[in-house]
């Protein structure tokens, strides 16, 4: 019986499978491997969060709270870290005195376009009685859409006012650095008094989430190999850590690249987490069956 062992290693690139038979413990070509009559295939790695989400500062400013560590558990909308939310406070009430003003002057405005609307219906009168000439009419039409024109843009005013309200709003609450999802926190990369921003993103998020329900492993392997997997392979993990648990997965994608002229292929083993008990970054021992295959979520 051979196995196949997958050596995982931080370079994707240098831990491939390669047929070890059984007994002797080193690769010997004069074995060549086949699926039918291999034994199980190996892989140890470590193991990670299907599903994580980044955290970083929408607005600039400065640390002033920090209510989670790492490995703490959270919820979507769990608040994470505050930035100091004064100068946000006051372009919010700015914003809406803008309004304010903006709506007072829409009541000035129409106020003159209903005197000078009733001005331009005397001047006809008077003009169909022929009291006055005809430039005195023009002139009184001429105010009255000078006033609606006028009109017009204290409305437009207002209506931006009330995106300005809106957007100082918006920044306001993202001073509260919130969880997108339910998880734990894998990384922290934050303190109290630190100054944040959206271009300071470039260097990394400021937490790291995942959801420890659905965790994976990712195991390369060569283009030789390749043949012996297949998406749906059953998956045994078993951890050192917890002696005699083992969690059943299956291989969810089989993914290919190309690095220096040489087609490289990882499998992406996905499995339950169900009691949580797994923390990330755990070293995993993946058996595969090559004789079965199991429906697991992508």
């Amino acid at each position: 019986m051979l196995l196949f062992i997958v050596y995982l290693t931080s370079e994707p690139q240098t831990g491939f499978a390669r047929e070890i038979p059984q007994g002797t413990g080193r690769a010997d070509e004069k074995h060549p491997s086949a699926a039918s009559d291999a034994g199980p295939l190996l892989a140890v790695g470590t193991i990670e969060p299907v599903e994580t989400a980044e955290v970083s500062a929408k607005v600039t400013g400065v640390i002033t709270r920090i209510m989670v560590d790492p490995s703490s558990h959270v919820q979507a909308g769990t608040v994470l870290a505050r930035i100091d939310d004064g100068p946000y406070a006051i372009e919010l009430e700015r914003a809406k005195l803008n309004l304010e003003r903006a709506r007072a002057n829409i009541a000035i405005r129409q106020m003159q376009v209903n005197l000078t609307k009733q001005s331009l219906e005397r001047a006809n009168s008077d003009f169909n009685s022929g009291s006055i000439p005809r430039a005195a009419v023009d002139a009184a039409q001429s105010n009255f859409e000078t006033a609606r024109g006028l009109l017009e843009v204290a409305k437009v005013d207002a209506g931006l006012a009330e995106v300005s309200i809106k957007k100082a709003q918006m920044d306001l609450d993202a001073t509260s650095l919130r969880s997108p999802i339910d998880g734990l926190v894998i990384n922290r990369r934050v303190k109290i008094g630190q100054l944040v921003s959206p271009s300071a993103n470039d260097h990394g998020s400021l937490f790291l989430i995942g959801d420890m329900r659905r965790m994976q492993l990712r195991a390369p392997v060569k283009e030789e190999d390749i043949g012996k997997f297949r998406v749906g392979q059953t998956v045994q993990f078993k951890f050192p850590s917890f002696p005699g648990k083992v969690f059943k997965g299956a291989v969810v994608r089989i993914t290919a690249t190309r690095v220096h002229d040489e087609s490289l292929f990882t499998l992406v083993c996905a499995f339950e987490n169900g009691d949580g008990a797994l923390m990330p970054y755990l070293t995993a021992n993946a058996e595969f069956d090559i004789g079965k295959t199991d429906r697991v979520g992508r």
